[in-house]
């Protein structure tokens, strides 16, 4: 809003130029490249919005179209194979506050699910060898388990008081909540990179399964 105010207030928006726009959209762009893009986003928005409405000329050019959005930096890394075993070491024996998002995590990285797929998971939803996701980002889908991801499934199935998978602890009719918090604390305490996000399990899993052998086609579904 600051920096919509400031070039704004410092030009009508009839008047506003290439040059203005490319001045502000870089100093924006210098603190936040992400936010900048999305504040150009809203200004051609309005500047369409005041040609259709007849504050502007219908065939008035658009000021901002020379400029470019900041190129998006590519966000996160696959897990190498001594970052899998530190991750693999803690996973087989984690602190007793850390029992339930341990499984959560090892699920994510032996399903290759988003973390919120195994966070909200039911028990309706496992079935006696695969997962029938069915409020997943893309639609209903079925995720195949392996043995150790059965394994963890079936031990907690063991004394179960709530339809989900991973309940919260102090309600078990609620899911346990996002993950990301607590992967933050484990990943600096194991030692992995802070670049390292959650969702990287989910593309360290796809690339696992190209490097043996699986298509691309195979590893997306």
């Amino acid at each position: 809003k600051e920096h919509w105010t400031q070039i704004h207030s410092t030009n009508p928006l009839e008047r506003l130029t290439t040059a203005e726009i490319a001045e502000w959209f870089h100093a924006y762009s210098i603190r936040r490249p992400g936010g900048a893009n999305q504040a150009l986003s809203h200004l051609r928005t309005a500047l369409k919005f005041a040609r259709e409405t007849g504050r502007l000329p219908r065939d008035e050019p658009d000021p901002s179209s020379p400029i470019r959005k900041n190129t998006r930096r590519a966000r996160g890394q696959l897990l190498n194979a001594g970052q899998l075993a530190k991750l693999g070491a803690w996973l087989e024996a984690p602190h007793l506050r850390w029992l339930d998002v341990a499984d959560a995590i090892h699920l994510i990285l032996l399903t290759g699910c988003r973390s919120g797929e195994i966070s909200r998971l039911q028990w309706a939803e496992v079935l006696e060898d695969r997962l029938r996701l069915t409020t997943a980002k893309t639609g209903s889908r079925d995720v195949v388990l392996t043995p150790p991801a059965l394994a963890i499934l079936a031990r907690r199935r063991t004394g179960v008081r709530s339809f989900y998978v991973f309940p919260a602890s102090h309600d078990a009719g609620t899911p346990i909540g996002t993950l990301d918090v607590p992967w933050r604390s484990i990943r600096e305490h194991i030692g992995l990179p802070r670049e390292i996000r959650l969702h990287d399990l989910r593309h360290t899993y796809a690339s696992q399964a190209i490097m043996t052998g699986e298509t691309l086609s195979m590893a997306g579904q």
